[in-house]
């Protein structure tokens, strides 16, 4: 097996994914029957080949994790459906079956041979039946250590399949008779916040993964010939296909070419092409997953919400402005991969006292400096200083 799920600040580690339908409530007693709805939502998902699950765990899971009113909503939908039009019908954004990402996947593997030090790595997230799930990540294996961080792309309850190879000759393109290639089930069975998977080389290689990994030729050919259909391009297709093999990479090209598909010529150019979009080539993307715990409140905080803003010294704003409510004298944030490594940032937070959902004079603020290294999670941990307090809604960004 490529995973050794540990545990990591709290949060259990672990991963895999399952499904199922039909509806069950008591007609006479008007209860709602989650065991009976939980096997109908693992066998509806299982038919449809979206989860592989072992039944009995799919069911334990499914009733630690969802709702009763998406369990009846979405097994009804299943049920309702054919296999071929559940996609469209059930799990697209508006319907019964969506679940918004909330787990983020990193990847810490070790034991590599010296022979692949320096060598780069390049892996991805795919559902049970086949579709990518967030973007190609890539990493050089330093150290006999490889670490791949995918950000919050994963739904609790899900089933799917991290893939993986190593580029052995540098050319970006994965040959199954010379790279090796990994595959390994990713398990999401209890609400997490982050999955942090510990593992070493696996003894044996996968194959079939390459046909999942475009050549950098390939997407090359896709880029260039999506800007030229839009007659964004100011050289030909020949000059742009051999500019962008040359200069750019994979990780770079596989999410601009996937934006550039969803966007027609008319919206593409603001979707994808401004600056810190998918397709600018400027854009240097956040390499680092930020968690922040803050812990030793008072009393008199417990239930209140809290609000959360990365910054950087000049003020600019990183990341949204998260919350989370003060329980146990303490709160939990995932900011998810937002932040740059080898940089200091600022984070501000103040506790919404009058529930306005605005900072405002009464509400007590606290301001804290973190430094990021050389990491690809970096976890802070804030012991409450009542005495710190200080003026945050002045330096909030508007």
């Amino acid at each position: 097996m490529l995973h050794d799920h540990r545990i990591l600040s709290g949060f259990v580690l672990s991963i895999f994914f399952t499904v199922a339908l039909t509806a069950c409530s008591d007609e006479v007693t008007g209860t709602f029957d989650r065991e009976a709805y939980c096997a109908h939502w693992c066998d509806g998902m299982t038919e449809c080949g979206l989860i592989g699950y072992d039944r009995t765990d799919c069911i334990e899971a499914c009733d630690s994790i969802f709702e009763d009113s998406y369990l009846e909503s979405c097994a009804d939908c299943l049920e309702a459906n054919d296999c071929s039009d559940v996609d469209a019908d059930c799990f697209d954004d508006d319907g019964p079956c969506h679940v918004e990402p909330s787990t983020s996947y990193l990847v810490n593997m070790g034991g590599f041979a010296e022979d692949y030090e320096g060598v780069r790595a390049y892996g991805k997230i795919l559902t049970y039946d086949g579709r990518q799930v967030g973007t190609l990540r890539e990493s050089d294996i330093e150290n006999n250590r490889l670490g791949l961080e995918f950000g919050i792309v994963l739904r609790s309850g899900f089933h799917y399949v991290l893939q993986l190879y190593l580029d052995v000759e540098d050319n970006a393109v994965c040959d199954p008779e010379i790279d090796p290639t990994y595959e390994d089930e990713i398990i999401i069975d209890e609400p997490l916040a982050v999955v942090y998977s510990i593992a070493s080389v696996p003894e044996e290689t996968t194959d079939g993964v390459c046909a999942n990994f475009p050549s950098r030729a390939d997407l090359c050919d896709q880029y260039c010939n999506d800007l030229h259909q839009c007659n964004a391009l100011q050289a030909d297709v020949a000059d742009c296909t051999t500019q962008c093999e040359a200069e750019l990479s994979p990780s770079f090209l596989s999410p601009c070419v996937s934006c550039l598909e969803d966007f027609d010529c008319a919206s593409y150019g603001e979707a994808c092409l401004q600056s810190g979009g998918y397709c600018d080539v400027d854009r240097v993307p956040p390499e680092t997953e930020f968690l922040f715990s803050g812990s030793g409140f008072v009393d008199d905080y417990e239930g209140l919400t809290m609000h959360v803003v990365v910054t950087d010294l000049a003020g600019q704003q990183l990341t949204p402005m998260l919350e989370d409510t003060i329980d146990e004298n303490g709160v939990f944030l995932n900011f998810g991969q937002t932040l740059w490594m080898n940089q200091t940032f600022r984070v501000l937070f103040f506790i919404d006292l009058d529930d306005t959902g605005q900072c405002n004079e009464s509400d007590p603020g606290w301001e804290l400096e973190v430094e990021i290294e050389d990491s690809i999670l970096h976890y802070e941990l804030h012991e409450h200083d009542p005495g710190a307090v200080t003026d945050i809604c002045s330096q909030l960004p508007e």
